[in-house]
């Protein structure tokens, strides 16, 4: 009896040792830090995840990532959104949806990102549509102009500039009503993002009962173009319009230059890059270009001015671009959502912020409207010009009528 009561005493003790140990300094079972109860979010981070190209025929665009990762850090510096820094990752998928679509899921399933940014491409974009909708997971301000992207509305998808639809119309109009031209040739990229360009732009021609004098495709990856120009040539056409990616648009202004091709020649802003420039040197100058936001020559706007800054202290030694600035533009408005969204954050509650986002114009993009049926955010353009090596501005921001 003696040993049975003090084995009992023994284990007594150490039941009583072991829950204080448990216990803060009152006994008490200490609180456990609270998290929401969503993929990518702790208590005191964010994790966003994109895509871009830094190899292949666009890689040009991969600067985007930069300018994006750039304001991200700046937001972090002063203190987060609601107490959380946001941690970006992105990679190359070279702008090849099969090695988008291969991130997209590493991104989802194995790092738990809570949602998209600016992630690079039309037939990407498309490519992992489907699978981010099925595991709801938002995709914010796509790098592309695909109007697929807000129509129809899709839950947590959010378009930020203005699409190519809308793009091919103004782009036709401002041929037409302002350089008076009647002979219109055009070069269609042989892609979703040409033809709903061209779309647009056949949509004005009805309406003014006309019709191209030319209409010729081309591929993204074409260096020569000289065909296409000896057959603009030929049917006297008093206009040009084309739109791609830097590097054909560069080509095509050059072989244009050396074969004597003397008409106005407007491009899209896809293309209304510094880097566009670089490549066609003089070729460029005069020809006319798109743009969704404002020029990084425009040092004296003060958007503009915070972008070179926020760039230049993150990235020193590097030069902004059109492209770091369209970055920026992208972050701008993923931050906007997420403090919109409050401290108690959640996908749906993120997406509802920025459902009701209504003239928003605190970022780089100009009016950005959202809405429970729009998820198209801006839906107009300026027109700019290259004139001694640099963009200059032709009209303020006009839209579709």
């Amino acid at each position: 009896m003696k040993s049975g009561r003090t084995f009992l005493l023994i284990f007594l003790s150490l039941v009583l040792v072991l829950t204080a140990g448990c216990g803060g300094q009152d006994g008490k079972q200490p609180q456990q830090k609270k998290t929401a109860d969503v993929p990518g979010v702790t208590e005191d981070t964010i994790l966003v995840g994109s895509w871009v190209p830094m190899s292949g025929p666009a890689a040009a665009y991969g600067a985007a990532a930069k300018g994006m990762d750039a304001y991200f850090k700046k937001v972090n510096d002063e203190g987060g959104v609601h107490g959380r820094k946001i941690k970006f990752i992105y990679e190359d998928d070279s702008y090849q949806p099969a090695k988008t679509v291969a991130i997209v899921k590493r991104m989802v399933e194995q790092d738990k990102v809570f949602a998209f940014c600016g992630g690079l491409g039309t037939s990407q974009n498309m490519a992992v549509q489907d699978y981010l909708i099925q595991h709801d997971v938002p995709n914010i301000a796509p790098a592309t102009g695909s109007s697929m992207i807000a129509n129809p509305p899709k839950k947590g998808w959010f378009a930020l500039y203005t699409n190519y639809y809308v793009e091919g119309y103004l782009k036709t109009k401002f041929i037409v009503e302002n350089l008076k031209a009647k002979r219109i040739a055009t070069l269609v990229q042989n892609d979703d993002a040409g033809k709903e360009g061209n779309a647009g732009a056949k949509e004005y021609l009805k309406k003014q009962n006309m019709e191209y004098v030319l209409e010729l495709p081309f591929n993204i990856s074409d260096l020569d173009f000289s065909s296409h120009i000896l057959k603009i040539k030929e049917a006297n056409a008093d206009a040009v319009s084309i739109g791609s990616v830097p590097k054909p648009i560069a080509l095509f202004l050059k072989q244009a230059r050396d074969f004597g091709l003397k008409v106005p020649i407007v491009c899209n802003m896809a293309a209304c890059s510094t880097e566009t420039i670089k490549m066609a040197g003089a070729a460029a100058e005069g020809a006319y270009f798109f743009s969704w936001r404002p020029l990084i020559e425009d040092v004296e706007n003060p958007k503009v001015k915070r972008h070179i800054e926020i760039f230049k202290k993150y990235y020193p030694g590097e030069e902004p671009s059109s492209f770091t600035l369209g970055g920026q533009a992208y972050a701008e408005l993923f931050v906007e959502g997420l403090k919109r969204a409050g401290k108690d954050l959640t996908r749906d509650k993120f997406v509802q912020a920025l459902e009701n986002m209504k003239n928003w114009n605190d970022g780089l993009a100009h009016n950005v409207t959202y809405g429970p049926g729009q998820r198209q955010g801006q839906n107009s353009l300026m027109v700019v010009q290259v004139k001694g090596g640099k963009f200059v501005p032709v009209t303020g921001y006009i839209e579709k009528d």
